[in-house]
């Protein structure tokens, strides 16, 4: 990759990466939740995003998007060129599909097996419940935030419908087209608890 005077090597090791499953990614950020990149561990740092990603043969394969923080130094994403190229032809066809995309403003983790075995040992979780949405962190002033959800919720539920991954929230509030969602979640010492949130067009 490459930057303002300066250059980055790298191994690119997986050419069609969905972030959805990435922990502790900004999901205000819907729409870029559910693209496919190429992951390298060349550095991508505000410098360097937007600029072209190489292969030895000189070729530009991708352009840098952006490079995880926070304990995951040397993961980086970068939008595949095949990618760019159908969006370029779109763009000037005007037929580019803007797409409205729906957020809560959550930073969240999927509920996997061993997460919720930990949550069960320490109380934290109903041992009925084995999967779901862990809510990290809520985005200040967001519908999320506004409505009360905190950090150690785990949401298992959207308009009654199972949410057991990072795509299932998403489908759920894209389908909501921005109409209020009844979310139900477990709250620690509080139990099984639902609050009525409208989602909001992510920038």
């Amino acid at each position: 990759s490459s930057g303002i005077n300066a250059e980055y090597g790298g191994i690119i090791s997986n050419i069609s990466r969905s972030i959805a499953d990435i922990p502790v990614v900004n999901y205000n950020a819907s729409k870029v939740s559910r693209s496919k990149y190429i992951q390298t561990d060349a550095a991508i740092n505000p410098g360097s995003s937007g600029g072209p990603l190489i292969n030895l043969n000189g070729e530009v394969i991708g352009v840098n998007t952006m490079g995880l923080t926070g304990g995951a130094n040397g993961i980086a994403f970068s939008i595949p060129i095949t990618d760019v190229k159908r969006f370029l032809r779109e763009f000037s066809a005007g037929t580019q599909n803007m797409q409205s995309s729906y957020s809560l403003g959550l930073q969240i983790i999927t509920l996997k097996d061993d997460m919720a075995s930990f949550l069960h040992h320490n109380g934290s979780l109903d041992p009925s419940v084995n999967s779901g949405i862990y809510v990290f962190d809520t985005m200040r002033n967001s519908p999320a935030h506004r409505a009360g959800l905190q950090k150690g919720d785990v949401i298992i539920l959207i308009n009654k419908v199972a949410i057991c991954s990072r795509s299932d929230l998403s489908n759920a509030l894209q389908q909501s087209n921005g109409r209020p969602v009844t979310v139900t979640f477990y709250r620690p010492n509080r139990g099984f608890l639902e609050v009525d949130i409208a989602p909001i067009l992510s920038s």
